[in-house]
């Protein structure tokens, strides 16, 4: 007997199909193929059955229910179901399960891909595929157990198919794969490796336009509708396909702002402040330089971008900008920087320096007597910045960074915080629609209260709330109230706040990152001192001081306090915190995960 859950749910056994016609013990039988060869309680079943409103007789229910599974499973099915102490299970042979056979497909094409066997890769990861018939237990009415892991695998199927797409790229397969590249960008706007898959394919097709195209679309969607920029590797393959054009002449006018994202709230004052810097140039006889800090998500590149725009005008000669991290999250070498500077400003690559600091001079020389800003996002250290410099009095630099770059010449701080409240809310009824948000007013402002009112996390949860416009905003404030699965929640398409947070804490040495987690997971949402701090780390309290000094300088940790010594009261932000906490816990269960997901043999 076999069975399908790559598609509609199916039984086949003795040239029938067979699932029971009623639609719990249908649920029931997912349930339990989802996790075939392993126990499942009667409380997961139960879950899934009626969630939070089971009826008083539940587990008699059940019962009643694992007998009519058993009954239409049986002749070819007897002794599949088996009864457990506190759950059931069901026992299949290796070969039982279609997502078991795509499983191991999928990861011999994947050990083929690792192995640069590209042939072999393609027909393993199509074979894979080609095992799906429709969506994960399409037509079957789920609980939130079953729909939590359709999504999921309707992921994972994604994944494979970007693999075998990049197989049949290494196989020089391009000029077949444009036609299934347009349909899956324009069924998955936001996935950018389709779009990136696209551009790679369309440019060796030699279809330059249509891969500069296919980016253009990209960031107009996520620019319009998330209010995010494309990765930095589709920036990259972006500038790569515009290197192949012919150079530009002298004269030329870089205007590379991002666009300014339309429904962009608050910040009225710092927005006002660092127009009056960056415009102050030729008055106070300076380069003014801006740092916009702050935590990760709280908004700092859309509100730098949105300042540039303000004052645009009072750089006509040009704008300049660089991303200072990679889509490894490796801080970019400035020479590269420079090299993109000089193209743009019309210096073909091979007129250019060969080490940076006479890159860094040519730049210096070609902008001296113009008027152009230079916006550099996410600056990871001081010696990245200041060979990125401008030098002419008509100039001016804005950057973001998340730390506090000591030691950098800077005209102007603004360090941005978790927007007001009335702010968080108006961002949140920008995105959903001011009739919407105007159903439960208290229940929006609890939503960007359990987002910490930052930028990001509210973004994400109203882009969640218009991909459902069936929830009421109650549904989604109860989900974000549950603390361990809040971060799980704040993630959509595009945008993750967990992996900002995590990108923010694998920036720190291991020590910091070490202690951080250490700190974080024993006093919680407490505040602690430096003394209690120094004691659960066995080290000396001086250099506790610094640790702490580095962490608040990372917005890492906030001071919320001090104590009539003078000394410090410190406490971890509440998402930075939960994160933590969900690592851990996730570390903890590695080895069940790894049993979990790998089915017994019978």
């Amino acid at each position: 007997m076999r069975f399908s859950v790559l598609g509609p749910l199916a039984v086949h056994g003795a040239g029938e199909r067979r699932v029971p016609s009623a639609m719990m013990p249908q649920r029931l039988l997912a349930l339990l193929l989802l996790n075939a060869n392993r126990t499942v309680s009667t409380g997961t079943i139960v879950d899934e059955l009626w969630g939070e409103n089971p009826p008083k007789r539940a587990r008699r229910t059940v019962q009643t229910y694992v007998y009519q599974l058993r009954r239409a499973l049986e002749p070819d099915g007897g002794g599949l179901v088996e009864t457990h102490p506190h759950g059931y299970a069901l026992r299949l042979p290796e070969d039982g399960l279609d997502l078991w056979r795509f499983e191991r497909l999928a990861a011999a094409g994947q050990d083929a891909l690792r192995a640069e066997d590209a042939a072999g890769a393609a027909r393993l990861l199509a074979g894979a595929l080609e095992l799906w018939t429709g969506t994960p237990l399409e037509g079957l009415h789920a609980g939130p157990v079953l729909e939590a892991r359709r999504v999921q695998l309707a992921d994972r199927r994604l994944v494979v198919l970007e693999q075998r797409i990049e197989a049949d790229l290494a196989c020089g397969r391009h000029l077949a794969l444009l036609p299934e590249l347009a349909a899956l960008v324009a069924e998955h706007p936001s996935y950018e490796e389709f779009t990136a898959q696209l551009m790679v394919a369309a440019q060796r097709a030699g279809r330059r336009g249509e891969a500069l195209n296919a980016y253009l679309r990209l960031r107009r969607h996520l620019v319009d509708q998330l209010g995010v920029e494309p990765s930095a590797r589709l920036q990259a393959l972006h500038r790569d396909l515009l290197a192949d054009l012919p150079a530009p002449g002298h004269g030329v006018v870089p205007a590379q702002l991002p666009f300014a994202i339309g429904d962009f709230v608050g910040r009225g004052e710092e927005l006002a402040r660092v127009g009056d810097v960056l415009r102050s140039g030729g008055e106070r006889r300076v380069v003014p330089l801006v740092a916009v800090i702050g935590p990760a998500g709280i908004g700092k590149t859309t509100f730098a971008v949105q300042a540039g725009h303000d004052a645009r005008d009072a750089f006509p000669d040009g704008q300049l900008v660089a991303q200072l991290h990679d889509a490894e999250d490796r801080p970019v070498a400035p020479a590269d920087v420079l090299r993109s500077f000089l193209m743009a400003l019309g210096v073909p690559v091979e007129r250019q320096p060969a080490e940076v600091g006479d890159r860094a001079q040519l730049f210096r020389s070609l902008v001296a007597d113009r008027r152009v800003l230079v916006l550099l996002d996410d600056a990871a250290s001081v010696d990245q910045v200041l060979p990125l410099l401008p030098g002419g009095r008509g100039c001016a630099a804005l950057l973001t960074s998340r730390v506090r770059l000591r030691g950098l010449p800077v005209t102007s701080t603004v360090e941005l915080g978790p927007l007001p409240a009335d702010d968080a809310v108006a961002l949140l009824t920008a995105v959903i629609g001011a009739r919407r948000a105007a159903t439960d007013p208290d229940q929006a402002h609890r939503i960007v209260g359990l987002c910490d009112r930052s930028p990001l996390a509210v973004r994400v949860a109203a882009e969640k709330l218009l991909s459902r416009p069936v929830w009421p905003l109650r549904k989604l404030a109860d989900r974000l109230a549950v603390e361990p699965g809040r971060l799980a929640e704040l993630q959509t398409g595009a945008l993750s706040l967990r992996d900002r947070l995590h990108s923010a804490r694998t920036r720190l040495s291991r020590f910091e990152q070490h202690s951080l987690a250490t700190l974080c997971t024993t006093f919680g949402p407490g505040r602690f001192d430096i003394t209690s701090a120094a004691d659960l780390l066995g080290i000396p309290e001086s250099a506790v001081e610094k640790l702490m000094e580095a962490l608040v300088d990372a917005h890492l940790l906030d001071i919320v306090g001090v104590k009539p010594s003078g000394t410090a009261w410190f406490r971890f932000p509440d998402l930075l915190r939960l994160d933590v906490a969900d690592r851990a816990g996730t570390r903890s269960a590695t080895s069940a995960v790894s049993v979990l997901t790998s089915p017994a043999r019978s």
